[in-house]
């Protein structure tokens, strides 16, 4: 009998990870990925062309909105601030109510304004914007990792069209950060993986760091992303190595142990670097301080219950005026991502890269469970808390648009039958059409231009459940191409379809910062709105333009008990009616009114001046006309 030659072990490359000749893909050809798509370093410049160019148009409709305009009030109050401490002390200070925000984007853009002025607040949004474009660029280099350079390049197309993403990059609230951080650490986790055969490298250390900076700007979005990375790698760890059949000698640390390990280090440096804060603003204000961080809802609702309803509520300056404002977003995704699912589901029956089967799948599941349950919670609670969705919302953004990829991918590698690409185009169709319903304030163009691309798409996946019995590979391949892409078409004008500027409160607001800043320098500030309810745009516009002025919000009245005879005060009125307030100026004041009346969201908005005059009464009591 001859006997078998013995078994050579299995080549490495040097750092641990094996040279094992990747099992080919079921129905690949010669143009299933170009030689560009192969040199995938090659296109990455024009990956980042792509997502710098794809938000500009979120970043051009950017202006005030009421959670960034809260972020901003901090970042200007540190800017105007004389006193070092008050960068570390959150909470309640002369200058700012109590608002529990996290100081890391806080710092960024008071930083900003120290450098450019506290008048440029405007441009704050572009932190968010380069913050969301380097986290597509990033995302390309997270899945390319994971997969190949296809999947990766549809992350990016799926990224540039998200409307979840036009949301975060065109407001001053700090999730595009956080996000784009938190990619970063996932990429720099995954490089460790990869290269690292050892338990430490600098990679880890750095993507712990990364961790903290994004607990400082956001709270638990980066926990939600990074967590699962170790609950997946822990389900690897009854995977044998198949090292062991090789090699006497004590194996290295396999990939799954490093995962476990690796997370644990993460998430304990950024717990150290972003923990602190946590933890002395627990210690300082008690459970309502730690309750706000971990739900998002970083300003009291006391104050804004009456400005956070469902139908008002504005994640970003590009206003989206529907009832359900994530689901009319995502609604070109929502087919993708359906058979993202299914392809989840019969993972084993599709050849995929041995990384992506055996990691991703379990990460995804664990992450959409654990956003889907916050964004359930926050969805059942009072319209107060509405203000914590956008957090709930990003942690969503990646592992939602992963399942789209995953479920465009299984139709670019014909592992998806035509009755299911057509029951896609007429799901898409179906959802899109719900969406315009929604949202009644889309032009009639864009509407007719919309429904154009959906009676395309539908006729498209219908031509192709004919062609299923031809056996045509061209054919197949044409009518595929323009399948997909009659549907990136409509999640590209959908995307930006739904983007709409506010203009009258725009060209209010910058009025009324106008006018504010060309009045002499007050003493103090007074805002009368009915329930002492007032936008943080307004106070915003305010502590802008009157820096050194003590900021009040009344709810019916003013008083002014400064005796000095050169004190000058301002009165601004934000009321639905022309209200008759009253207010009692120092003696030797008078009242005069410095603007026409402006209107910002449906309400009027008047300036009122008490300054002093030449001929001096007891006691001044004027009204409000």
């Amino acid at each position: 009998m001859t006997s078998l030659p013995p078994l050579d072990p299995p080549k490495t490359n040097g750092s641990g990870e094996f040279n094992t000749p990747a099992e080919p893909y079921l129905f690949d050809a010669a143009e299933d990925l170009s030689p560009l798509l192969k040199q995938g370093r090659s296109i990455e410049p024009l990956v980042i062309a792509i997502a710098f160019l794809a938000l500009l148009q979120p970043l051009s409709l950017a202006s005030p909105d009421v959670e960034g305009s809260a972020w901003m009030l901090r970042a200007v109050s540190l800017a105007n601030s004389e006193n070092s401490s008050e960068w570390l002390i959150p909470g309640i200070s002369e200058k700012l109510p109590a608002r529990f925000l996290p100081p890391g984007i806080t710092w960024l853009q008071a930083c900003f304004l120290k450098q450019f002025g506290v008048q440029n607040y405007w441009y704050l949004p572009l932190i968010s914007y380069l913050a969301g474009a380097c986290g597509i660029w990033w995302s390309w280099r997270l899945v390319r990792l994971l997969a190949d350079s296809r999947m990766a390049l549809i992350m990016v197309v799926m990224l540039s069209v998200h409307g979840q993403l036009f949301r975060i990059v065109g407001s001053a609230a700090p999730w595009a950060l956080c996000w784009a951080l938190t990619i970063a650490a996932l990429l720099l986790f995954s490089l460790h993986l990869k290269k690292s055969p050892t338990f430490w490298s600098w990679r880890l250390v750095a993507s712990g760091v990364l961790v903290g900076v994004a607990i400082l700007c956001g709270g638990i979005l980066p926990l939600a992303l990074i967590g699962p990375v170790g609950l997946a790698c822990g389900l690897l760890t009854q995977i044998p190595d198949p090292r062991s059949a090789y090699t006497a000698s004590p194996p290295a640390p396999t990939l799954a142990t490093r995962g476990v390990w690796g997370t644990a280090v993460v998430l304990l440096i950024g717990g150290i670097l972003g923990g602190w804060w946590i933890l002395f603003t627990t210690i300082s204000w008690g459970w309502p301080a730690f309750q706000s961080w971990f739900t998002g809802q970083f300003v009291p609702t006391e104050t804004t219950s009456e400005l956070l309803t469902l139908h008002d509520f504005v994640a970003t300056s590009a206003r989206l005026k529907a009832r359900h404002t994530w689901l009319v977003w995502t609604a070109p995704l929502i087919g993708w991502q359906i058979l993202g699912v299914l392809v989840l589901v019969n993972w084993k029956g599709h050849r995929w890269p041995e990384s992506m089967t055996q990691f991703v799948r379990p990460w995804l599941i664990m992450t959409m469970a654990i956003g889907l349950a916050g964004w359930g919670f926050v969805i059942i609670q009072d319209n107060e808390q509405q203000l914590s969705l956008n957090m709930w919302q990003t942690i969503l953004l990646f592992s939602t648009t992963m399942l789209a990829v995953i479920g465009l991918e299984s139709i670019l590698r014909r592992e998806t039958r035509g009755r299911a690409l057509a029951m896609l185009s007429i799901m898409t169709a179906m959802w899109c059409v719900w969406g315009i319903y929604q949202n009644r304030h889309i032009r009639f163009t864009m509407a007719t231009a919309s429904l154009f691309l959906l009676f395309f798409a539908v006729a498209a996946g219908l031509i192709w459940w004919r062609t299923i019995q031809l056996h045509y590979e061209a054919q197949r391949r044409r009518v595929i191409k323009i399948v997909i892409a009659s549907l990136l078409a409509i999640q590209f004008v959908w995307g930006y379809v739904m983007l709409e500027r506010p203009q009258e409160d725009v060209a209010c607001l910058q009025a009324f910062t106008k006018v504010l800043s060309s009045v002499a320098a007050a003493d103090s500030v007074c805002i009368v709105s009915p329930q002492g309810v007032v936008p943080p745009q307004i106070e915003l516009a305010a502590r802008v333009a009157q820096p050194q002025a003590r900021i009040s919000i009344q709810a019916e009245a003013c008083e002014f008990t400064d005796s000095s005879p050169t004190a000058s005060h301002l009165v601004v009125e934000w009321s639905r009616r022309d209200r008759k307030g009253v207010f009692r100026g120092p003696t030797g004041h008078m009242v005069e009114s410095i603007n026409e009346p402006l209107r910002f969201r449906g309400r009027r908005l008047l300036i009122w001046q008490i300054r002093p005059q030449n001929s001096g009464v007891s006691q001044t009591t004027s009204r409000l006309d």
